[in-house]
């Protein structure tokens, strides 16, 4: 194995925060991956939420076998089912460094990844997080997130539409982690998203390091990846939490923006653009409003956009009493809408996935 990088006197320690829910076959592949990083000192602290596979004896043994050392240390710590969210917070609370990558119990890291977005930072000490590509584990050749250098209106305006990071993707300082705050325990899904849709506004600067590769696996279509609380696999989400999810994180979109951004008429009608679309979804699948996003509130933000008007125009309908209408309207007419705007190109290009 090539000699590791960097004395742990002259080092800055690194916490890998793993949670792990019934992924007994993934997580030693994992383990190495980590094991296998050039920077030391490490430190990896491994959450088990309650897993009934196996998976906390399968960590067992691995420590057992490799050890650890003043270099490299593995904590396991095992909760009661709770979700992903509350065990990386819990992972996060355990661990003591002044650098933390989150990384899913069945994803892997390229052996460089964080000795490349450590010396990054390093070498930009205005950075509060980096982040790097994130490949198909199973298609290497494919990045599916972090491809591109962006600026912040550029990933934050993205963000409205698509996920841009995945979760081992950005390796954040302790100190802007405790100033962004934890995960959202209350969602079930989009917590990553709502995460750094956060760290992205609140960060004084980031960067891109595109040779920090991280590998997500795809596995199984319908099998769960990380545990969704009270043990409820992917396929059972429900599509309402799921909008409800996308609600939060856009309300953090809005209300964590800082004034620049938010006077910026793409990133206010992408917005409104946005949650005018889940609202629409709702209304739709299941007859009523979700309680959230009150019309004025939508109205302020979108003023002076050229989504103004088809506001105003759900909004009227919504008046007469004939919601149903105002969505279907909505729904039949945005894309004509936003062509005749010129708008829709930009918007169409932020809701596609990063290839």
């Amino acid at each position: 194995m090539e000699m590791k990088r960097h004395a742990a006197d002259k080092a800055p320690l690194v916490s890998v925060v793993i949670p792990v829910y019934n992924h007994a076959e993934f997580i030693v592949e994992t383990l190495e991956s980590v094991h296998d990083q050039t920077w030391r000192p490490l430190e990896v602290v491994v959450v088990d939420d309650g897993s009934t596979d196996g998976s906390p004896e399968r960590v067992r043994e691995w420590i057992e076998s490799n050890g650890s050392n003043e270099d490299f240390r593995v904590r396991l710590d095992c909760q009661r089912n709770s979700g992903a969210p509350t065990a990386r917070n819990r992972g996060f609370a355990l661990s003591r460094g002044a650098f933390v990558l989150f990384l899913d119990s069945d994803d892997c890291l390229h052996s460089e990844k964080i000795s490349r977005q450590i010396e990054a930072m390093q070498a930009n000490p205005d950075w509060e997080f980096s982040y790097g590509p994130v490949a198909i584990l199973e298609d290497p050749a494919c990045v599916h997130y972090g491809s591109a250098k962006l600026t912040r209106e550029q990933v934050a305006t993205r963000q409205l539409a698509w996920a841009y990071f995945q979760t081992s993707g950005p390796l954040a300082t302790r100190s802007l982690v405790e100033r962004v705050g934890a995960f959202a325990p209350t969602l079930s899904c989009c917590q990553d998203w709502e995460f750094h849709t956060r760290l992205t506004l609140q960060a004084r600067a980031f960067g891109w390091v595109p040779d920090a590769l991280a590998y997500y696996r795809l596995g199984e279509p319908g099998r769960p990846r990380i545990s969704m609380g009270r043990g409820n696999p992917r396929r059972e989400l429900s599509r309402k939490r799921y909008l409800r999810a996308r609600l939060v994180q856009l309300r953090s979109a809005w209300r964590f923006a800082p004034a620049r951004l938010r006077s910026r008429r793409l990133y206010r009608a992408a917005l409104v653009w946005q949650v005018l679309r889940i609202l629409t979804t709702w209304r739709l699948a299941h007859g009523s409003d979700p309680g959230a996003w009150p019309t004025g509130k939508l109205a302020c933000i979108a003023r002076g956009t050229p989504v103004a008007p088809l506001l105003g125009l759900v909004a009227a309908l919504r008046a007469l009493r004939l919601p149903n209408t105002a969505c279907s309207v909505f729904a039949i007419t945005e894309w004509t809408y936003y062509r005749a705007t010129g708008v829709c190109g930009r918007l169409r290009r932020l809701a596609r996935p990063d290839r």
